[in-house]
């Protein structure tokens, strides 16, 4: 038998083997262990799906109650709108809200309205959780709401504040809507009445009476024009040389490291500085 014939004759009967290969050994496999929770929301148990690790990391509530695995959490007196913006900024904390106010205001009146209580809300969760880069987000929002819309604030936010919150966590957003009513009482009203008015107004508030009073002192002493200084206008810089204080408030004015920081660079500056290290306006 020729070479030809054998190597034909080999070709033939592994065509016609009819035996199926050997199975091949499973290989090493990769797990994957999700680490998903599921957090409900308000009376209505809006549920939110997150990674639990990543939830835990960004405050110490969540980690105390979510650390040990627990599958879900019930947060019932929470906005689930706030807490909704609280899961888009947890996905990236450095932009994700930057165009939630554009995008509303480009949507009508009614959904800039809609988006004021949730933000409110987003600030006092933020304090709770002491979430503060979120919380001073959520304050910069407002102000850029407000001027956007050119509103003012309503009685209810102030009674709201001064009456159904803990004083601690709405102590910046407190400090704001007070300088906002100044800045709108002092329009309506001459500079001697402006006292009397408001607290004719929230006479039954005595707490905000007495801000009220001490954020005029502290104008007073500064020399500035309430009639002139907008709290909803923000300056990108804390250390001012110009005349632009008169009409706008620093950048940390309402912001949680306020105190610590004074004229100092704010975390968050973007303004350039001089051979001195000073910023230049």
């Amino acid at each position: 038998m020729t070479t030809a014939s054998k190597d034909a004759r080999l070709l033939r009967r592994r065509l016609t083997n009819k035996s199926l290969p050997p199975i091949p050994r499973p290989g090493p496999t990769t797990t994957t262990t999700t680490t998903t929770t599921t957090v409900l929301v308000g009376p209505e148990k809006a549920r939110f799906k997150l990674d639990r690790d990543r939830l835990c990391a960004v405050s110490a509530f969540f980690h105390d109650r979510l650390g040990a695995g627990d599958g879900q959490l019930w947060l019932p007196a929470e906005s689930a709108a706030a807490f909704g913006l609280l899961v888009q900024w947890l996905h990236e904390p450095s932009s994700s809200l930057d165009g939630v106010v554009t995008l509303a205001r480009a949507k009508g009146s009614k959904a800039a309205r809609e988006l004021h209580w949730p933000l409110v809300s987003l600030h006092l969760l933020a304090s709770r959780l002491h979430v503060y880069q979120l919380q001073d987000h959520a304050m910069d929002l407002l102000q850029d709401l407000y001027l956007a819309c050119d509103w003012h604030v309503a009685p209810s936010l102030v009674a709201y504040l001064y009456t159904k919150c803990d004083v601690i966590p709405a102590v910046r957003i407190r400090r704001w809507v007070v300088a906002m009513v100044v800045a709108a009482s002092s329009h309506d009203a001459g500079d001697d009445d402006v006292g009397d008015e408001t607290r004719t107004k929230f006479g039954s508030l005595p707490d905000f009476v007495a801000d009220y009073q001490l954020h005029l002192a502290s104008l007073a002493r500064a020399g500035l024009d309430v009639r002139l200084k907008d709290p909803r206008r923000r300056i990108g810089c804390n250390r001012l040389r110009d005349g632009r204080r008169r009409f706008a408030f620093r950048r940390c004015s309402f912001h949680v490291h306020r105190a610590s920081v004074g004229e100092g660079p704010c975390p968050g500056d973007t303004c350039l500085a001089d051979e001195d290290g000073k910023p230049v306006l």
